[in-house]
């Protein structure tokens, strides 16, 4: 719990009241590798806060290809965000790719009016809208070298490391083969750098 106060508090003021509140709202539970802590067609009812682990989120095309929108691993928060706010079937799976370890909110308890929760949920969606724009953005603009290099810089190295090949050139949108030419290319010039 310390963990979840300590990177809550990196973003808004908390006192004793609100550390209340978060003992009260958030419970603790463990998900074993290939687990799901939401499922395509099920409705996403809690936020998760990672304390130790790492997961994946996405989807299935109509060929029924996995499509990754996101990765997460230790202290960062993740949900299937539009069917979470809105209340309906998520279109997204999110699974744990190793052990790990969330504390939970309810959607309920999200919604409680009080100074803290008002604070959360405005912290929340305005993280959530500059995720998803980050990501609109570096998609629509970057090529592959440039989409790679951003992820690299800007990825948690178990994430990095823990996340197949092809999930992280399906969350690039590049194929696999692309990914495996940029890397060595990477590795070569840091190679030559030395």
């Amino acid at each position: 719990m310390k963990t979840l106060i300590k990177n809550i508090s990196e973003y808004i003021t908390i006192n004793n009241s609100d550390i209340e509140i978060i003992n009260k709202s958030f419970s603790k539970k463990e998900y074993k590798k290939g687990e799901y802590l939401i499922e395509q067609g099920k409705r996403a009812d809690k936020v998760f806060f990672i304390e130790k682990g790492l997961v994946r989120m996405y989807f299935i095309n109509e060929n029924g290809n996995e499509i990754n929108t996101y990765f997460a691993s230790d202290e960062s928060f993740i949900t299937s965000f539009s069917s979470f706010i809105n209340q309906y079937s998520s279109v997204e799976f999110i699974k744990a790719e190793k052990e790990t370890s969330v504390y939970s909110l309810n959607y309920s308890d999200f919604e409680t009016n009080n100074d803290f929760m008002i604070k959360f949920r405005t912290l929340f969606v305005e993280q959530n809208l500059v995720c998803v724009k980050n990501r609109l953005d570096l998609l629509q603009t970057s090529n592959a070298k440039e989409k790679y290099e951003h992820f690299i810089r800007n990825t948690n190295e178990k994430i990095i490391n823990g996340i197949p090949l092809y999930h992280i050139a399906s969350y690039l949108g590049i194929t696999a083969e692309s990914l495996s030419r940029l890397r060595k290319k990477t590795f070569l010039t840091k190679s030559q750098e030395k």
